[in-house]
């Protein structure tokens, strides 16, 4: 009577233990799911989160380049404005020295009749005298008028010069300005998507009932 119970109990302790065996692999499973899952969502999460922040940085980049473009624009128009005041400031110095020269020929001129009727008047000198007069009175008024030509000359000559520098001037200020908004922004690529972990194979069935299975034989042999 004996071995009979004793093989009840061992098929029933068995039984207990296949059953533990597999609700313990059933559970392992489970738990691994369950972190697998978790890192899963964290990597989802985390990859939407640095989406949102490429795009937030990708948009203060455009904003930034928008700015920039508007002062470029702006500082374009300042330079031309800052020219077109240094070439008209040159115009008038230059055309106020030929103004000048032109009051000054004018005084000359007349300087230069006065002295000629002047020494015409006076009788009592002789012919030669009276020609040397005037030679004197031509050859000084032409000097006056040569020296006159040099100076409308260098004149123009400078303001020509000066105007070549505000050239140059304004279009460093240009490319300067432009350098700045020569290279626009790049969006570059968004970060891969997350490789997803896979779960892995459940515990299988077969493997369940067998191990119960072989328990329960193992009980039986035991009433024979």
């Amino acid at each position: 009577m004996c071995a009979p119970v004793l093989a009840g109990a061992s098929a029933i302790t068995g039984v207990v233990g296949a059953v533990g065996g597999v609700m313990d692999q059933q559970n392992q499973y489970a738990a691994g799911v369950a972190q697998t899952q978790a890192a899963n969502n964290y990597a989802i999460s985390n990859y939407h989160h640095q989406i949102n922040v490429r795009r937030q940085q990708w948009n203060r980049q455009v904003m930034k380049y928008n700015f920039q473009k508007q002062t470029y624009e702006s500082q374009r128009q300042w330079n031309a404005l800052s020219s077109a005041r240094a070439y008209n400031s040159e115009i008038r110095k230059l055309d106020d020295t030929f103004k000048q020269a032109a009051f000054q020929d004018q005084a000359g001129f007349t300087k230069l009749m006065e002295m000629q009727g002047a020494i015409s008047a006076r009788g009592d000198r002789s012919g030669k005298s009276v020609d040397d007069l005037q030679g004197a009175v031509l050859g000084s008024f032409g000097k006056n008028q040569a020296i006159q030509s040099q100076e409308l000359t260098d004149a123009t000559y400078q303001t020509g010069h000066n105007m070549i520098d505000t050239w140059y001037d304004h279009y460093n200020k240009d490319i300067n300005a432009w350098a700045e908004v020569a290279i626009p922004p790049d969006y570059g690529m968004d970060p891969m998507p997350p490789q997803m972990r896979g779960y892995g194979a459940p515990p299988s069935g077969l493997s369940a009932a067998a191990s119960i299975g072989g328990s329960l034989i193992s009980g039986a042999r035991g009433f024979l």
